[in-house]
């Protein structure tokens, strides 16, 4: 990516097919982080490290319509990814059956589906 100075972690994390970038060029690096994306992101993580285990099946979001066709099956995922220690989904809705595609996601709620995919996986 170009807007990353070939940082190695980036690069790491592109090349196991985590992280894609927003073009073929471009990483953007100082966007904020959207559900949909972290969502996306939290799924490959999930497959990348435990290819043969599967997630559970959720009941549809009610605003599904907004979900961009390259992240609905990922959202769906990791949705059904719980947590064994709290039970907690890796990456829920934000209640009322709303997933909330487009919001943005903070670095608080990163860290807690990070936390959450790794007693999820373990």
């Amino acid at each position: 990516f170009v807007d990353t100075n070939a940082d190695m972690k980036i690069e790491f994390v592109s090349s196991c097919g985590i992280i894609t970038g927003t073009s073929e060029q471009y990483f953007s690096p100082f966007d904020l982080l959207t559900r949909e994306q972290a969502a996306v992101m939290l799924t490959r993580t999930f497959k990348y490290l435990k290819p043969k285990m599967s997630a559970k099946k959720v009941t549809a979001f009610v605003d599904e319509t907004l979900f961009s066709s390259w992240s609905k099956a990922e959202i769906y995922t990791v949705a059904g990814l719980t947590d064994k220690k709290t039970g907690s989904a890796v990456m829920g809705g934000i209640g009322g059956g709303y997933f909330s595609p487009k919001t943005s996601y903070t670095v608080e709620q990163s860290l807690i589906s990070a936390k959450r995919l790794l007693w999820a996986i373990i």
